[in-house]
C-alpha cells in the first residue's frame, strides 16, 4: 500500500551539492486517493518538502475530465490555479 524511495547515488551528480530529491514515500489510499512526501536536498543538506495530495476527477461518458464548473471535482493545488 506504499512506495519509499531513497537516494543511494548517482552518475552526473553531486548529492552533496547539487539540488536533488532524496527521498519519497507515496501512500496508495484505501478511498482511491493518493498522498506522497517528497523530500529535497540541497548541498548536501534537506531543502525542503513537498506533499501532494491526489484524488481523481469526475469524468464524463467519453471519459474526459470534467472541470468544477462542469460537475466535476476538478484538481486543488495548494496555491495554485487548479480547482
Amino acid at each position: 500500500d506504499h512506495l519509499v524511495f531513497d537516494f543511494t547515488g548517482g552518475t552526473n551528480l553531486d548529492a552533496a551539492v547539487d539540488v536533488h530529491i532524496h527521498s519519497a514515500e507515496i501512500r496508495l489510499l484505501a478511498d482511491g486517493t493518493v498522498d506522497s512526501v517528497w523530500m529535497g536536498w540541497q548541498g548536501g543538506e534537506p531543502a525542503g518538502v513537498m506533499t501532494f495530495h491526489l484524488a481523481r476527477a469526475a469524468c464524463d461518458r467519453a471519459g474526459a475530465s470534467l472541470s468544477p464548473r462542469e460537475g466535476g471535482r476538478g484538481i486543488r493545488v495548494p496555491g495554485g490555479r487548479g480547482g
